[in-house]
């Protein structure tokens, strides 16, 4: 599926997930936050590090507004990030599942894709896609081809969208608290949260950071207000890879409820990449990944 490039278009999202019936909607779920992790090379590197870390430490206390010099650094990481998503063909395992009023799974999806860049277009290939182990490729094809003609306002999907609050275009909308930091790792907590009123297309919640790498680690996030038909969703985000020094996104966890009348869902799943070279190179060795 060719996607044109607009503001953001051509760019994988942060987190995007579409889960009605049938799940294979879910393969708009595409990651956009993707920063990078330059590594010291030696001790000497290391040591050097270190001092920078302690030397902007006092100025990442719990309770304070997260620096600007921080912001900054992880909007530019952000920014290079794209850039190297571009480089990429990257393989994205989706999985969803519909739960019982016990949290049993009673439908289980599994769907595989192959994103890559054509210059600026994302181009989406559907590898192959199972419903309850039925092999539904050819539907989701189509599906993929029309993805917004089977939508109706009365759709009791849950749908939701979520751009990174650190890229430069999104931090205006938020403020940034620091919650913590661990001067023996320089990995720091920020609460993060709309600066003005809650929207359903602006999110709350906590990121861990690499405070001298100016890179995401981890995120947990919900909407800051409930979109329609949604009555709770949380996401929790991976950035365990690092590959060309950049550090990837691993894996996306998502829970959710919502509905319309009497028709309920509640879904769970979980979003796994991995990355290769266009000429068919390993994720090692492109660079191996790093916790």
């Amino acid at each position: 599926m060719d996607r044109a490039k607009g503001s953001c278009e051509g760019v994988p999202r942060l987190h995007e997930f579409a889960t009605a019936w049938p799940v294979m909607e879910r393969n708009r779920s595409i990651i956009r936050i993707v920063h990078g992790a330059l590594y010291p090379s030696d001790q000497g590197a290391v040591e050097v590090a270190r001092v920078h870390v302690l030397s902007v430490l006092p100025f990442l206390v719990a309770g304070t507004p997260a620096s600007a010099d921080l912001l900054q650094r992880l909007a530019a990481h952000d920014g290079r990030a794209r850039e190297t998503r571009k480089r990429l063909v990257t393989r994205i395992t989706i999985v969803g599942e519909e739960l019982d009023g016990h949290g049993k799974a009673t439908r289980r999806t599994e769907t595989v894709v192959r994103v890559v860049f054509r210059g600026d277009r994302e181009v989406t290939e559907v590898l192959r896609s199972t419903d309850d182990g039925k092999d539904v490729t050819e539907s989701v094809r189509e599906k993929q081809k029309n993805p917004s003609g089977t939508r109706s306002d009365q759709d009791p999907s849950i749908a939701v969208r979520m751009e990174s609050p650190f890229a430069i275009e999104e931090q205006g909308k938020y403020a940034f608290e620091m919650l913590g930091v661990d001067p023996a790792t320089s990995l720091a907590r920020i609460r993060f949260s709309p600066r003005g009123d809650p929207r359903p297309e602006l999110w709350t919640g906590e990121a861990v950071v690499d405070a001298r790498a100016g890179e995401v680690v981890s995120m947990r996030s919900r909407p800051s207000k409930p979109p329609r038909f949604v009555d709770s969703m949380s996401t929790e985000i991976e950035l365990g890879r690092t590959v060309d020094g950049t550090r990837m996104p691993s894996k996306v966890a998502f829970r959710g409820e919502g509905g319309f009348l009497f028709i309920r869902k509640r879904v769970r799943g979980w979003t796994e990449f991995a990355y290769t070279a266009p000429g068919g190179a390993t994720q090692e060795g492109l660079g191996a990944a790093k916790p």
